[in-house]
């Protein structure tokens, strides 16, 4: 028993000496060692669909904070010309309300296309290769 927990110790070590490289050295070793089969872009592009589902996550959460406080972001709140006060407000909750559904739907669209990315990855990656990516 000791000598596993040895090895795992090792693993752990090694994995987190491995996860101390810039992100761009990782995706080029993996590129070097799956280089028939997987490029650089896939890897970055993966990176990129990280970045972007999590900035359109951070968006909604925005977006769906201001409407629960009734409070208008500033690409909402422009003058509207000959407009009342409540003509005012309801152009710009509708406004809101579009601007979160089109969020959702590009979150939506980019997790569809992560998971499929991930999923083509997974099948060419070892399980370790894959959990260092996924760190």
């Amino acid at each position: 028993m000791s000598k596993f927990k040895n090895l795992v110790v090792f693993i752990k070590i090694l994995i987190d000496l491995v996860l101390n490289r810039t992100f761009g050295n990782i995706i080029h070793d993996f590129a070097l060692k799956y280089n028939e089969k997987l490029s650089k872009c896939e890897f970055r592009k993966l990176n990129k669909l990280y970045t972007k589902v999590d900035k359109a996550e951070q968006d909604i959460h925005f977006l769906q904070n201001c409407q629960n406080f009734g409070v208008f972001p500033k690409f909402i709140t422009f003058n509207l010309p000959n407009v009342n006060f409540h003509d005012a407000k309801f152009i710009r909750k509708r406004l809101l309300k579009s601007a979160i559904h089109k969020r959702k739907k590009e979150k939506y669209q980019s997790l569809k296309e992560k998971t499929e990315l991930q999923n083509d990855i997974k099948a060419f990656l070892s399980p370790v290769d894959w959990y260092i990516l996924q760190k």
